[in-house]
């Protein structure tokens, strides 16, 4: 069964990746051969194929780091990466949407434990001007409506420095020309570009406690409220990922399903009981001595007994 949905539907495929930067930064977890991470993209794209049908562009990760290498070329201005994902080059200014415990909208702020924005900035602009670096480039993921790079050059901007360019993975359409309305103009390049697109979406958004996944609570030090149900409650999955309501709960319990087939492959590789407090990010009615598999049985076995507002402790 497809929707009547016209626009394009983007998601970015960067899961394993993600994974992989996890674990070799110190996550002290072993993760699963990469022949894993696909048969689960093919899990995940037929989910989605039923929903979005011909409307579905999966863009792997390989495919966008060589569209921004590209991009990049012989650039000599300094790039400011404001994602984790996709570009190594430098110190990341931290700077995503945010939610409070009720998932209303909290506006952008720090991820995480990052320091507040305007500290952030004070601090990488006092490097570039000992540099004597006065111009730069923004790299972002993506450019949807551009509330991100938009905030991010104001704030740069506001302590003298200019803001050239944007390149991103994917860029869209409204996106790009509200940043060329800017004063003074900022060009905006994507690996991807589409005229139009319904929503750009993650692959991470869509698993459980995977490293920068879910929705960012403002004040909480690596917690994320997951998108699928029941921590989204029917209104992250539409609203965060323009998800159809009618098919909220069955793609939430594939998710869930597919989050649980994740870490216990990586409790089996890693030979090692996998515990809440090993998740890269905490996840709410977790309990962080829990085995993961145990919590995921929990919520599969019991969800009348389950709390998606406790937070993880």
């Amino acid at each position: 069964m497809e929707t009547n949905i016209d626009l394009p539907y983007v998601v970015q495929g960067d899961l394993r990746r993600l994974m992989k930067q996890w674990w070799t930064s110190g996550g002290g977890v072993s993760i699963p051969n990469t022949l894993f991470f696909e048969e689960l993209r093919k899990e995940f794209y037929k989910d989605f194929h039923r929903i979005f049908g011909r409307n579905l562009y999966f863009l792997h990760e390989e495919s966008i780091n060589q569209g921004l290498a590209v991009l990049i070329g012989n650039c000599e201005r300094w790039i400011v990466p404001i994602d984790r994902v996709f570009y190594q080059g430098g110190p990341v200014f931290d700077i995503t949407r945010r939610i409070d415990r009720d998932l209303k909208n909290w506006g952008l702020g720090p991820r995480g434990s990052s320091d507040p924005l305007p500290v952030q900035v004070r601090e990488y602009v006092a490097k570039l001007k000992r540099k004597k670096i006065n111009t730069i480039w923004l790299l972002d993921d993506a450019v949807y409506t551009g509330n991100e790079v938009w905030e991010a050059a104001n704030l740069f901007e506001s302590h003298g420095l200019v803001v050239e360019k944007v390149i991103a993975g994917v860029a869209i359409g409204k996106g790009i020309e509200r940043m060329r309305r800017r004063n003074p103009p900022v060009d905006v390049r994507g690996a991807y570009e589409f005229p139009e697109a319904l929503d750009i979406v993650h692959e991470r958004d869509f698993y459980v406690g995977v490293p920068l996944s879910g929705a960012n609570v403002k004040d909480e030090d690596e917690e994320s409220v997951p998108y699928v149900n029941p921590w989204g409650k029917g209104k992250l999955l539409v609203q965060n990922a323009h998800i159809p309501p009618e098919w909220v709960e069955e793609l939430s319990q594939s998710c869930i399903l597919r989050s649980l087939k994740l870490w216990e492959r990586c409790e089996e590789e890693s030979e090692l009981p996998l515990r809440c407090e090993h998740l890269p990010m905490k996840v709410p009615g977790f309990r962080l001595k829990e085995r993961v598999v145990k919590a995921f049985e929990r919520l599969i076995m019991h969800p009348d007994q389950f709390d998606p507002e406790l937070p993880c402790r």
